[in-house]
């Protein structure tokens, strides 16, 4: 083959086309890559106790945090509450302990369910149900260092 046939069998329109198709679907694939969230949060509100008061004049929401580590390594989130004044987030530990840290640990392309407790004080809120909202941001170095995941859920305060 001469070069020159070479070269029109090569800028074929058809050539060009598929050719052109091939690269837009790599920087698509490699694109959804780079932008893809290496870390999922589900919050799932314990329907079984909406609201109960604790000692210390203390309003108590129980919540379950599944956190889903989609990369290869370990990471470390800290979990907060907005939208309800005075209110804290409480780590409950497997053996019941209640831990006043909001940093966790989550392994590498794992997932873990983590019971949580949200607290505030009773005279900051009128009864009935509040928005809130659970934020995780993403303590070590990585990727997704600072960045901030937010999930909505509600708190309920009694009667």
């Amino acid at each position: 083959l001469s070069e020159r046939k070479v070269r029109s069998n090569l800028f074929r329109p058809r050539v060009l086309v598929y050719g052109l198709l091939m690269v837009v679907s790599m920087l698509a694939f490699v694109g959804s890559l780079s932008i893809r969230n290496t870390l999922g949060v589900d919050v799932m509100r314990d329907r079984g106790v909406l609201g109960r008061e604790v000692a210390g004049g203390l309003i108590e929401n129980v919540y379950s945090l599944q956190f889903i580590n989609k990369t290869e390594r370990s990471i470390t989130v800290s979990l907060s509450v907005e939208g309800f004044p005075g209110a804290k987030v409480v780590l409950s530990g497997p053996d019941g302990m209640k831990n006043s840290s909001s940093q966790l640990s989550i392994a590498g392309a794992s997932n873990r369910l983590v019971p949580v407790v949200v607290r505030a004080p009773v005279e900051s809120a009128q009864p009935g149900s509040h928005p809130i909202k659970f934020i995780t941001r993403q303590l070590d170095a990585g990727p997704a260092f600072g960045k901030e995941i937010t999930e909505t859920s509600v708190f309920f305060v009694p009667k």
